[in-house]
Parts: structure tokens; sequence; C-alpha cells
């Protein structure tokens, strides 16, 4: 009979701590999936924002602002739209999509946030030259995938990057005419890169699950020895 109890309070400890174990994994990867979740909505996020921005811009064939050394002329425009002068004879340079993408990009460049970069396998201008880790998702959007993203990690800390594709319309023919591209293929694409900071702790997951098992255990054996000396 000593034997059986003791038998008895081994397994029914070793399914407790099964149970908890499997509790503790299954928090973990919760843990891991919200991590991804927050960071790709947040991403795509950022990406529509830019994505209205540029419907914006089209919507009303461009804007025109002053031209200076930040907004030369655009060569890629039809030379006759690349520039208007105001009432007093100041140069204004037209703004397309594509050129605001770049100025917006330019202005995160030196700060420690959300990075913006719209790039191609073939780029008009050399600025928009696909990075490394961008050429493999952007050569995978000409095979239909919809959406590219990962972690990874960089100096400074760890990094969320996120990318979709821009599709050839109509209205990006006065620039990139002659490309031999066909309407509702993929021109190319905008990457958003995110400094993420999103770090929750396991310690307080771990110590919780260690304390459940503990007591669990205590439980276990307590009872099992008023049950041991009831039958004796």
């Amino acid at each position: 009979m000593i034997k059986f109890f003791s038998n008895l309070r081994f397994l029914a400890i070793t399914i407790w701590l099964l149970a908890v174990v499997s509790s503790f994994a299954w928090n973990t990867v919760d843990n891991r999936r919200e991590q991804n979740s927050t960071a790709l909505e947040t991403a795509r996020a950022f990406f529509e924002q830019i994505m209205i921005s540029r419907r914006w811009n089209l919507m009303h064939g461009g804007v025109y602002v002053y031209t200076t050394e930040l907004s030369p002329p655009n060569p890629h425009i039809p030379k006759e739209r690349q520039t208007i002068r105001d009432e007093d004879g100041h140069s204004m340079t037209l703004i397309n999509p594509a050129y605001m993408t770049r100025q917006i990009a330019s202005l995160t460049q030196d700060k420690d946030s959300v990075l913006f970069h719209i790039t191609s396998l073939n780029p008009l201008r050399k600025e928009n030259r696909a990075k490394e880790w961008e050429v493999p998702w952007l050569k995978s959007f000409e095979q239909g995938t919809k959406e590219q993203f990962a972690f990874t990690n960089r100096e400074g800390g760890k990094i969320f990057r996120y990318m979709a594709p821009l599709a050839f319309t109509e209205t990006c023919l006065p620039c990139h005419d002659g490309q031999g591209q066909e309407p509702g293929s993929i021109r190319g694409a905008i990457s958003v890169t995110l400094p993420y900071q999103y770090h929750r702790s396991l310690w307080p997951l771990f110590l919780t699950h260690l304390f459940t098992a503990l007591l669990g255990i205590g439980g276990i054996l307590f009872f099992a020895g008023r049950l041991s000396k009831s039958i004796d």
C-alpha cells in the first residue's frame, strides 16, 4: 500500500509539472505572438499613412513648392511641368508622390525614429537603389507576395522591418514611360523600419509558474499524506 501511494504521488506530481510547463510554454509563445502582432500592425499603419499622403498628392496632380536646394526640379517629370513661376517670378517645383515620399523619408534619416525608403529593382534615381536586405523581398513581390516583415538586430537594439509593393498604374507613365511596364505590375516598394522597444520580461511569468508548481507539489504531498494516514 505504501508503495502504491508513493507511485501515485509521483504520477500526480509529474502530471502537475507537465501542466505547469505547458502553461509556461504557451504563455511564452503567446507573448512572442503579441510582440509580432504589435510591430506588424504599427508598421502597416505607417505604410498606410504614406500611401494616403501619396494618394492626396496624386489627387491634386502633384503640388508645387518653391524651388530650393532641397527641392530642385525633377528631371524625370516632363519638362513643361517641372517648374512654374508665381506672380513675383519665383520658381516653383512640382512635387509628385515619389518626390514627396523621398523628402519625407529624408527627414527621418538623422533621427532614431521610423525610417522609410522608396525603392525598386530598376530605380530611376540612385537614392532609390534597393538595400541588400530589400532585394529578395522586392523579387518576392514580383511573384505575388503581398507584404514582407521580420525582426532583426542592429547596433543599438532590435528593429522591425516591413515592406509592401507599389503597383504600376497609368499615373506612373509620365515619369516611367518607356521602361516596358504594364499597369498592375510591380514598380517598386516602400520599406518601413521601426526601432522596436517593446520588451516584456519573462521573469514575472517564470516566477508565477514556479510558485504555482511548488504550491501544487506541496498540496499533492499534503493531501496524499493525509489520505495515507486515514487509510492506515
